[in-house]
């Protein structure tokens, strides 16, 4: 599965049906769309309590004051944010318990209705 810069599509390729959990690489890709319609200064708050901080030339840089979400956290910002979407839908309790500010920011960005089906 591939996502093509800001145009908005999404490539699935055969062996996406292969994955384990495909609703959760989808969601995750979904995530990456949604991110460009979203607050730029929401995000950037998201992104400073996840360990991002902005150089002179307002570049994105990982700082490695917190330890990341995933290991590709600290490839790009994008990725970052949609590891923390992937878990607020996929891992909504131990998101909230392990890191609870970026949780609630989440929800500011995201809604608090934000939630797969059936979920409480």
């Amino acid at each position: 599965m591939s996502l093509i810069g800001i145009t908005h599509i999404i490539i699935i390729y055969d062996n996406f049906f292969k994955f384990p959990n495909p609703h959760i690489v989808l969601s995750h890709e979904l995530a990456h769309l949604y991110i460009f319609s979203s607050s730029p200064e929401k995000l950037k708050r998201i992104l400073t309590a996840t360990g991002w901080e902005w150089d002179l030339s307002n570049r994105p840089k990982w700082t490695s004051k917190s330890k990341p979400l995933k290991p590709d956290s600290i490839d790009s910002p994008s990725e970052d944010l949609a590891n923390h979407i992937e878990d607020f839908l996929h891992s909504r309790e131990k998101l909230k318990n392990d890191r609870p500010e970026v949780f609630k920011l989440l929800e500011d960005l995201l809604g608090t209705d934000f939630r797969l089906k059936d979920q409480k």
